[in-house]
């Protein structure tokens, strides 16, 4: 019983964490907001309507990706979308640790490796100083046909490696104030959106990263 607020400062108490699902959520700013659904099977919400996610880091929120399989049908890992962790190791307290620190992305469901650094900080960390070395590797089962870096929102650099595996380097002048920035990389293959309700293969075309930000 009761609202929210009581929800969250029960998972609060609990050492919990909250992820907004699907594409029709509001964050109210609480500590256990840690990130959003990027995908899920029912539908890419990052791909169809970035808009809420961009506002919210125009707005300072320092939020993360996910992906979610949703696929309720107890076969965990086979819906369509999963979340990529860069934990210490790999028990239950390190996995929260790295959520909780955005330190995730979201895949439409293929395996891939993405590690995304801004001056050796991994997504999820902040950075200060105007020059920041961008370093972007990543490992796909199928060709990465592009690589977006985002600022603020916008797009301000593309890479086309057309290979499976992609490392970028860029030595980039931020501009004054404070930006959060993250890439999306776009894969071989359709969206394979249109699929009978949650039973999307695991071959969706995008993969999240989650946000770095940094002040100048």
């Amino acid at each position: 019983h009761g609202d929210i607020d009581t929800l969250y400062e029960h998972v609060q108490n609990r050492g919990g964490l909250v992820h907004g699902h699907h594409s029709d959520w509001n964050l109210s700013g609480h500590a256990v907001e840690a990130n959003i659904e990027a995908c899920s099977s029912w539908d890419p919400y990052l791909e169809i309507d970035p808009g809420p996610f961009h506002r919210e880091l125009r707005r300072g929120n320092k939020i993360g990706l996910i992906g979610g399989s949703d696929e309720h049908r107890r076969n965990p890992g086979l819906g369509g979308a999963l979340t990529g962790i860069w934990a210490k190791d790999l028990t239950v307290e390190c996995i929260i640790e790295a959520l909780k620190n955005h330190r995730c992305y979201a895949t439409m469901g293929r395996k891939v490796t993405l590690d995304f650094r801004i001056n050796d900080q991994p997504m999820g960390s902040a950075f200060t100083g105007k020059l920041c070395v961008i370093t972007v590797s990543a490992d796909s089962p199928v060709p990465i046909e592009a690589v977006e870096l985002y600022e603020d929102g916008e797009i301000i650099h593309t890479w086309n490696p057309g290979e499976q595996i992609a490392a970028v380097d860029l030595e980039y002048l931020v501009p004054k104030g404070c930006h959060s920035y993250y890439v999306k990389l776009i894969l071989d293959g359709p969206l394979h959106r249109g699929y009978p309700s949650n039973i999307q293969p695991m071959r969706g075309a995008r993969v999240w990263s989650s946000p770095i930000w940094g002040e100048s």
